[in-house]
């Protein structure tokens, strides 16, 4: 089940690195920058036929649940699928760890290992998990959600089994440096 969830978890990111590629793609044809792209292609299906994770953006809150926008295996347009809660269903916000800290855990990792003849063990993690509840959860959010066993590809409406969402602890950017001086015409 943990192997599950940490597929699911790579899936969704994969998924989310191709629809803000597309969107940033799309945005700057919307601007005028390039051409307008026509159509995605197609998502993979998987081999087995099951939907193994649903990675998009909450675009609503439902009784009971939320919808997600999405970009599901066989298709090539994004769509909002229904997404029910329950009370079993697992939400877990992630954030990402300090950098500092990160790297003494990494360290101390690595001492850990370097002189073991048992093999390697798992590596920290370069995130948090926290227990949220479903009020936590926003529309815009982007989440990645691990639908019940034996869910089909072509489902309308998913059973969820755990919702990971993300949080980046980004530092905050730079000040801008002064426009440079103007000069006289």
């Amino acid at each position: 089940m943990e192997q599950r969830a940490e597929l699911s978890i790579a899936v969704g990111f994969l998924v989310l690195l191709v629809v803000v590629g597309v969107g940033a793609y799309s945005l700057g044809a919307s601007s005028g920058g390039m051409p307008r792209v026509p159509s995605l292609p197609a998502m993979p299906s998987s081999p087995d036929g099951l939907l193994h994770s649903v990675s998009g953006t909450v675009s609503a809150k439902t009784e009971g649940g939320i919808t997600v926008n999405a970009l599901l295996p066989g298709e090539k347009q994004p769509r909002d699928v229904a997404i029910t809660i329950g009370s079993d269903t697992v939400i877990v916000l992630q954030k990402s760890k300090d950098p500092t800290a990160m790297e003494q855990e990494m360290r101390e990792f690595q001492n850990q290992n370097a002189g073991s003849s048992a093999g390697p063990t798992a590596p920290p993690q370069p995130f948090t998990e926290t227990d949220i509840s479903s009020a936590d959860l926003t529309v815009g959010m982007f989440v990645n959600v691990t639908p019940a066993e034996g869910t089909k590809e072509g489902a309308r409406s998913i059973q969820a089994v755990r919702i990971t969402t993300v949080s980046f602890n980004a530092p905050p950017a730079p000040p801008m440096p002064p426009p440079p001086p103007t000069v006289g015409l």
